[in-house]
């Protein structure tokens, strides 16, 4: 369910698929020729024996560019084999929210949130409907203006801090074009929003199994008051089994972390990097 949201950085990383005893290992070579699984082994087999001749193998691959690695392990993988036995590091947390919770916005705590939805609706005629092909250059469009935006938000920041962000973003909106154009292969869901004829926000995800489903991406003219409250809400309204949303993580931008802890996050799931096998080693 989850391979779409890898799918759409294709530009950027050639994907090969293999299987050895019982796994499924998906391969990633980027345009430098580094190798690394974005997944780890799926299927009925051994998962620590699968890591352990995955990080050999990527590590034959990458010869003298560096040692492989191996990303997106959660804790019940680790639970699967203990985590002593690999190096590892915490990658990301995804933000993980009750929908219910979402559509309801109740309490004091989504005070703000209700109130900004409130004065959009009342203030606006917008129509939302369904993404089509057709939407694809307005769609792009909105996403200069929004890194417009971000870019002169960003220019008081330091320049390290403002470079890693507009890089992002470049890289994003290559991410984006392609989410765009195969999201009826890749099963996504589209949503845009429009005012006076305009498309003023999009979103994207997936219905990644019975219970949970993922906003990929979220757009909005941010001049808008009550906009980005507007589109989450009926975003999520638009998968109706799922008990669960997945925010995915903040990329470690500290306004967008800001934004996802301000809807309350019922868990921060950890994701974790394998980078080297343990075992064996000297205490």
């Amino acid at each position: 369910g989850y391979f779409p949201l890898l799918w759409i950085w294709k530009d950027f990383f050639d994907y090969f698929f293999l299987r050895e005893a019982g796994a499924l290992i998906l391969l990633a070579r980027s345009r430098e020729g580094n190798w690394h699984m974005p997944l780890p082994p799926l299927g009925d087999c051994n998962l620590q024996e699968q890591l352990i001749s995955a990080l050999d193998r990527l590590d034959r691959l990458n010869g003298k560019q560096g040692s492989g690695r191996v990303e997106n392990l959660d804790f019940c993988d680790f639970a699967r084999f203990g985590k002593d036995a690999f190096r590892f590091f915490l990658k990301s947390w995804d933000y993980i929210y009750s929908r219910e919770q979402l559509i309801a916005l109740q309490g004091n705590r989504y005070k703000d949130k209700r109130w900004s939805l409130n004065r959009f609706i009342r203030g606006r005629r917008a129509e939302v409907r369904s993404f089509v092909p057709e939407d694809l250059h307005e769609c792009l469009t909105l996403y200069d203006e929004w890194k417009k935006g971000r870019e002169n938000k960003d220019s008081c920041k330091p320049v390290g801090e403002r470079d890693y962000s507009r890089f992002l973003m470049e890289d994003s909106r290559i991410a984006h074009e392609s989410m765009m154009k195969e999201a009826p292969l890749l099963g996504l869901t589209g949503l845009v929003v429009l005012i006076d004829g305009r498309i003023r926000a999009y979103a994207f995800g997936i219905a990644a199994d019975a219970e949970m489903a993922v906003v990929l991406a979220e757009i909005t003219d941010r001049s808008i008051p009550g906009l980005p409250q507007f589109i989450f809400r009926e975003f999520c309204g638009l998968f109706p089994d799922a008990v669960w949303i997945n925010a995915m993580d903040d990329s470690d931008l500290p306004l967008l972390r800001k934004t996802k802890l301000s809807y309350h996050p019922v868990l921060l799931a950890p994701s974790f990097t394998v980078t080297g096998v343990r075992i064996g080693e000297d205490s």
